[in-house]
C-alpha cells in the first residue's frame, strides 16, 4: 500500500506511470489536490 495521505498539502498531477507499479494495489491520495488522466 503506498499512502500519501501522511504528507498532507499535494498539489499537481500524478504521473501515470505509478499505475505501472506491479505490486501497488492500493493508493491513499486523501487530504491532497492531485489530478491524473489515467482511467483504470
Amino acid at each position: 500500500m503506498l499512502i500519501i495521505q501522511a504528507i498532507k498539502g499535494l498539489t499537481g498531477q500524478i504521473l501515470t506511470s505509478i499505475f505501472n507499479i506491479s505490486t501497488l494495489k492500493t493508493i491513499a491520495l486523501s487530504r491532497n489536490s492531485l489530478s491524473s488522466t489515467h482511467r483504470g
